[in-house]
């Protein structure tokens, strides 16, 4: 068997993606599927240790002719680099975007966090950020969203008691209740109530964190805006009590404004006293085009008017500035990055 390089595997994974989007009358049938696809998730055993390598010096996906295979942070890299410039080449032409949220921290490296959070626009799992303070509190301030499966992770890598979802939660970390691999370790026909149920049980929940933890789904899934406002609120993307429907959310105004004011006073401490609104969950329409200023209208960017983890509109993933490359226009090539074209330095 010829083995081929991390080229082919972007090939792959991404001509189809741009020949649907540059035509999608000749390729109706990808075409047609991309518009029910809100999000892009990579999966592998992180276990597996990888070499360590220096990837200023790695070389690109075309020229890899190592006998391993490349390490995460290096495939995640080159797989949000081809997503953000395959949605800006949507977004020009009025499609639909994609996230990126890999699975991530389940097992392995704490480098893994790391890469998701300058690359990911949220993550599965994350369970390794227990050994990570520092990047703990790198998802905490950005509030990126953190889908974690409790259920699975007792199968496989981490006891159920020592599963560190309710530390996160009590800290006020975006996190959410999910399903992973329900097929195989569900006892009923609904596993996302077992995982709500079984937490609910253990860690003694109340009505008002089960509530939380439903708008936090809500929050980071793929929904369009509109049908997170049905569900949770018109203003559900602004932080705090106005964004908070507490008709439709059932989370006390109490809450909501607990979790904004200490968010609040952690950013004011690490920005030197001032509560910084450049700080992007998430880049939306806005703050993709270098529009956001924090104003608390749809689409802002910052901690005054922040959107969702994992909203339909996703481009490049954003910390603290925009990011992702601009995508192709009417040409009829196909655009696969090989060279990095964003910048992902903090």
């Amino acid at each position: 068997m010829v083995r081929g390089t991390p080229q082919t595997l972007l090939d792959n994974i991404f001509t189809p993606l741009f020949e649907a989007t540059l035509d999608p009358q000749a390729n109706a049938p990808i075409a047609h599927f991309l518009q029910q696809v809100v999000g892009f998730d990579s999966v592998d055993d992180e276990s597996v240790p990888t070499p360590r390598l220096d990837l200023r010096r790695a070389p690109p996906p075309a020229q890899w002719t190592g006998a391993a295979d490349p390490p995460f942070e290096y495939q995640a890299y080159y797989l949000a680099t081809n997503l953000s410039v395959l949605n800006r080449l949507r977004e020009s032409r009025g499609l639909n975007t994609f996230t990126y949220r890999p699975h991530a921290g389940e097992a392995g490296e704490v480098d893994h966090l790391g890469a998701c959070f300058l690359l990911s626009h949220g993550i599965n799992h994350g369970i390794n950020l227990r050994r990570a303070p520092v990047l703990q509190h790198l998802y905490y301030l950005t509030q990126v969203g953190i889908a974690m499966s409790p259920i699975s992770n007792n199968a496989l890598f981490l006891e159920y008691l020592r599963n560190p979802f309710i530390a996160f939660f009590r800290r006020g970390l975006n996190v959410s209740l999910s399903t992973d691999d329900p097929l195989q370790l569900a006892m009923t026909k609904e596993p996302l109530m077992e995982e709500f149920a079984v937490a609910a049980q253990v860690w003694k929940l109340t009505s008002t964190d089960l509530c939380e933890l439903a708008r936090n789904s809500v929050i980071q899934s793929g929904f369009e805006s509109c049908v997170k406002a049905h569900w949770i609120g018109e203003q559900w993307w602004v932080p705090g009590v106005p964004g908070n429907d507490m008709g439709k959310t059932n989370v006390p105004h109490t809450r909501a404004r607990y979790r904004y004011d200490t968010l609040a006073e952690e950013l004011s401490t690490v920005y030197g006293g001032e509560v910084p609104t450049n700080v992007h969950c998430l880049p939306t329409h806005a703050s993709r085009l270098g529009e956001a200023d924090g104003g608390g209208g749809e689409g802002g960017g910052g901690l005054n008017g922040r959107a969702g983890s994992g909203d339909r509109g996703g481009g490049g993933s954003s910390r603290g500035r925009s990011s992702g490359a601009a995508g192709g226009g009417d040409g009829g090539s196909t655009i696969i990055v090989e060279e990095p074209v964003v910048d992902v330095g903090l």
